[in-house]
């Protein structure tokens, strides 16, 4: 018999709990929990099928984990300071685009392993659903690769983009608005400081927006494999 851990991990795992835990706790920005019942193992293949599908949750789970923390510090990181918070803004950035593509491709193999086990479901339906389920997690997990591919991009970016700090920075805008005054200089239509160079700040911001909106359908596809755990188990 699969121990209760392994089905209140593969519950919580897709419905919104941010860690597997004996008793996860509820909180306010978590969808509420759905409940289905322990799952016991009746034979073999529910067991391996199971465990394979649990380690893909933990790590789609930690890597949304991931995604907030390169969020995170795009956010809170002043690339613009001096040299050392650039380089250690980069640095962090860029563990987290390793970390993040790895556990990814790993997710997608376990996924590919569930796979290759639901051709021995006892019944159709079963293999039906439970290919189903793998789908909706691997393009989670699929997700996040692309999105470790973006992060890893943006700190090459942000790595080679000279910072710009408040004194430079004022320096180009009174120029700019020097030229805008020039009789006969060309008038941008969308105002003189509308071609200024970027700071490393506004990438990160205006990056770090993007990333938000782009995890968005990775939640939308746990959501669907959640969804689609308890028929996959039924069986079990």
């Amino acid at each position: 018999m699969v121990d209760a851990l392994l089905a209140t991990a593969l519950v919580a795992a897709l419905a919104g709990s941010p860690a597997a835990s004996p008793s996860p706790a509820a909180s306010p920005s978590a969808a509420p929990l759905r409940e289905i019942g322990h799952v016991h193992a009746t034979s073999t293949f529910c067991k391996t099928a199971l465990e394979t599908a649990d380690a893909g949750i933990a790590i789609a789970l930690r890597n949304d984990e991931r995604i907030e923390t390169a969020e995170t510090t795009l956010r809170h990181t002043d690339y613009d300071s001096s040299d050392l918070a650039k380089s250690n803004g980069v640095i962090a950035l860029t563990r987290q685009y390793v970390a993040l593509r790895a556990e990814a491709v790993r997710g997608s193999g376990f996924l590919k392993s569930l796979k290759t086990q639901a051709e021995q479901a006892p019944t159709e339906e079963q293999k039906h659903n439970l290919l189903a389920f793998a789908d909706a997690l691997d393009g989670a997990l699929g997700r996040q690769r692309k999105l470790a591919d973006a992060i890893g991009r943006l700190a090459v970016i942000l790595d080679n983009h000279p910072a710009i700090d408040s004194n430079q920075y004022a320096e180009l805008e009174i120029a700019a608005l020097y030229q805008n005054n020039i009789a006969g200089a060309y008038h941008d239509p969308e105002g003189p400081l509308h071609a200024l160079p970027p700071t490393l700040g506004r990438i990160a911001i205006d990056s770090a927006d993007e990333l938000h909106t782009r995890a968005e359908p990775v939640a939308e596809d746990e959501s669907k494999a959640a969804d689609l755990i308890e028929p996959a188990f039924a069986g079990c």
